[in-house]
């Protein structure tokens, strides 16, 4: 009875292993974990981007209120400002 319990416990953590692929990953290729991501986010219905940005698009992004002017070089506070724009656009 007590090498069931342990075989269902290595199964459960496989499954959470799968249905999470940022979790666990020791050990995991970093290709291996993209895909993982990638497959993750079409399967929620996401797409993932790479776009050109200028000077003027930033300032634009200041000017509506969605990126704070001192945040203008930090790529994560852009691309936050970006999904912002994209989800007033969308509603």
């Amino acid at each position: 009875m007590l090498a069931n319990t342990s075989r269902k416990k290595k199964n459960t953590v496989s499954i959470v292993q799968l249905q999470s692929p940022t979790m666990g990953n020791r050990g995991r290729r970093p290709g291996a974990i993209r895909m993982a991501r990638l497959r993750e986010r079409r399967q929620r219905g996401y797409r993932v981007f790479q776009i050109e940005v200028c000077d003027r698009d930033i300032a634009s992004l200041i000017a509506r209120g969605l990126l704070d002017r001192l945040r203008r070089d930090d790529p994560d506070a852009v691309e936050r400002a970006l999904g912002a724009l994209l989800d007033r656009i969308a509603t």
